[in-house]
């Protein structure tokens, strides 16, 4: 899968795209009712891996580096795992983006919105995978 040359503010969007088609392609059974967002949804589904945009600057005129987290929520840790080392591996093979680096842990603190309808959700639910990657166009045509 090719992906587009973008705009800062598009980077987020494309990852998200990519991974959902990804995802839904997989034949794993911890993959099926994956969902993937970059805001939590009212009711939380099973399975979600949550984009934020942490970081973002552009290298060039062809390539911006987006500094990811995915959080990774599923109903037990084993799922939360391999569905974060199932994301690394799909955004490092991903054609367009060049990853240069992944952290995977669960965080210090409890996640969730400030001011939103969902609840912090304790440390011990997700698993989280931050990744520094550059977006970039295979050919400047």
């Amino acid at each position: 899968m090719s992906l587009p040359l973008v705009v800062q503010s598009d980077a987020e969007k494309v990852v998200m795209g990519y991974l959902r088609a990804a995802l839904a392609a997989r034949p794993e059974e911890y993959t099926d009712g994956v969902q993937v967002h970059a805001r939590l949804p009212k009711t939380l589904p099973t399975r979600i891996v949550w984009v934020r945009e942490v970081n973002s600057f552009r290298r060039n005129i062809a390539v911006q580096q987006v500094t990811l987290t995915f959080d990774i929520f599923a109903e037990d840790k084993g799922t939360r795992r391999r569905l974060g080392y199932l994301v690394e591996g799909l955004i490092h093979a991903a054609e367009g983006l060049v990853s240069e680096g992944a952290t995977m842990y669960a965080p210090a603190t409890n996640v969730g919105p400030q001011d939103g309808p969902n609840p912090f959700v304790s440390t011990e639910d997700i698993i989280r995978l931050t990744m520094t990657i550059g977006i970039r166009r295979q050919q400047l045509g």
